[in-house]
């Protein structure tokens, strides 16, 4: 079982592409993770629909047979962190492949979506699509060194949200 995010284009700031391939390491040594990118569509000779068919058309190229496909969109369903974790280890325990599809700048096709066993919403606000894959599911919560580890059952982790939520809440 692997986690796939199949992403349009590649970063062009270097600073930018260096921060993403941290954190993408740093996932990878608890769920087995593989990183495909695809070329993204030259949007100045053509409409956002047709840059989106596109652009979800080579997506749907590079995901693995029989994977299942999660397309992040803004229609998708939205998750806390404990949430979130617990999908992850659901998508896990069921030793399935899971391809998690990020669009370009104008996002994902009607097609790309449509195709998708499920959605899911990164966050409640637009990012930049580069950004979009330094944030697998965004928090409030900074604590260096730890950012995706509730998944796993960090402690330190948990310990910091107790103290964040009693400070907050």
């Amino acid at each position: 079982m692997h986690f796939f995010v199949a992403v349009v284009g590649k970063p062009r700031d270097a600073q930018l592409a260096g921060a993403i391939r941290e954190y993408e390491t740093r996932a990878s040594r608890y769920w087995p993770l593989e990183i495909r990118e695809v070329r993204e569509e030259p949007a100045r000779a053509a409409n956002a629909d047709l840059v989106r068919e596109r652009e979800g058309a080579r997506l749907f190229d590079i995901v693995p047979r029989g994977a299942h496909v999660v397309a992040c969109d803004l229609t998708g369903r939205s998750m806390s962190s404990e949430q979130f974790a617990a999908w992850l280890q659901r998508l896990q325990e069921r030793a399935r492949d899971v391809a998690i599809l990020i669009g370009g700048a104008f996002g994902l096709s009607a097609a790309a979506r449509d195709q998708s066993a499920e959605r899911i919403a990164l966050a409640p606000w637009t990012l930049p699509h580069e950004l979009a894959r330094l944030f697998p599911h965004g928090q409030a919560l900074e604590i260096p060194n730890r950012d995706h580890m509730l998944a796993v059952g960090d402690k330190v982790f948990k310990a910091a949200v107790v103290k964040f939520l009693n400070e907050h809440g």
